[in-house]
């Protein structure tokens, strides 16, 4: 984040067709980039036609509700890509990928893997740097 500030602030943003985030797995999430506040910067570093991949796989909370609220307060377009892995060499992951052009993800490299999300709703308060709720995601 301080690396995407400093050169916003320089006038050296880089205008990323990819900007990825992969830093949820553990015990102990920064749920700081995970708020308004966050995602108003990495949209300023995102190009026009680029794609946020947050990987939002975690053993202890549903991080996607949290990204899908952020989606919704941004208009973002977003598919969430599931991989069950195999237990042996490949962990399960899932990912969302969220863009503003919304045919950026309608191609069939993604279309295919996309688990079908379409009656899928959040009922959680947006995040910023004033309010998150960890219990609220809690895996049951």
């Amino acid at each position: 984040v301080h690396s995407l500030e400093a050169e916003l602030a320089s006038g050296k943003s880089q205008s990323y067709d990819v900007l990825v985030m992969d830093v949820f797995s553990g015990d102990s999430i920064p749920v700081h980039l995970l708020n308004t506040e966050a995602f108003e910067l990495y949209l300023q570093n995102l190009s026009p036609d680029g794609i946020l991949a947050v990987h939002v796989s975690n053993r202890y909370l549903d991080l996607v509700p949290v990204i899908w609220t952020l989606a919704d307060h941004f208009g973002l377009s977003r598919v969430l890509i599931e991989d069950p892995g195999n237990d042996a060499e490949l962990y399960q992951s899932q990912w969302v990928l969220l863009a503003r052009n919304p045919a950026l993800l309608d191609v069939p490299a993604i279309r295919d893997r996309a688990t079908p999300m379409e009656n899928y709703t959040s009922h959680i308060r947006l995040w910023t740097d004033d309010y998150s709720n960890l219990f609220q995601i809690l895996r049951h």
